[in-house]
């Protein structure tokens, strides 16, 4: 299990937290519980489908079809734009 796998466990064990606290226990003022629920969902949706992801499965086929290890600099060129990029087997 990888980081990527862990963090999208602790996210969303928080956020299955957060919905069931403000369904039973109290409710939030919607300009306080609407940005929550958003920060949580883009948070998911950014662990599961990082931005850099098609970029390096293209960069790695490409190293593949010619027969080469894929070059770590050209797979990491966009890998600020994910905090906690991790590459994929």
């Amino acid at each position: 299990m990888g980081l990527r796998m862990i963090a999208a466990v602790i996210v969303t064990i928080a956020f299955f937290a957060f919905q069931m606290y403000i369904a039973l226990v109290k409710q939030f003022m919607p300009m306080l519980q609407s940005p929550i629920h958003l920060i949580f969902a883009l948070t998911l949706v950014f662990i599961y489908f990082p931005a850099d992801y098609n970029y390096r499965k293209k960069v790695q086929k490409k190293a593949e079809e010619a027969g080469q290890v894929p070059d770590l600099a050209l797979l990491n060129k966009n890998s600020w734009w994910n905090f906690i990029d991790i590459l994929r087997s």
